[in-house]
């Protein structure tokens, strides 16, 4: 993981560490937590057709536990 990141209040739910990391998105092409398809793929994509980041779950923001290593996005949109 980067060394750029906040710290959150927020419990892990796997191992209930506190405080845990976020930081802004760094996946590549990653606009607010989705992908303009278009912009990659003009030819078979719409314009204004997106897909959401599978880094972020769709919130923009990496969310994971220092300790365990728990990725909190997937326990958020599960």
């Amino acid at each position: 993981m980067d060394d750029e990141y906040e710290w959150s209040d927020a419990r892990c739910p796997k191992c209930q560490h506190s405080p845990t990391h976020m930081r802004t998105c760094t996946s590549l092409g990653c606009d607010d937590g989705c992908f303009d398809e278009y912009e990659d793929d003009p030819i078979n994509a719409l314009p204004g057709e997106f897909s959401i980041c599978a880094e972020c779950g769709g919130t923009g923001i990496e969310h994971w536990c220092p300790k365990c290593g728990h990725d909190m996005n997937t326990t958020a949109n599960a």
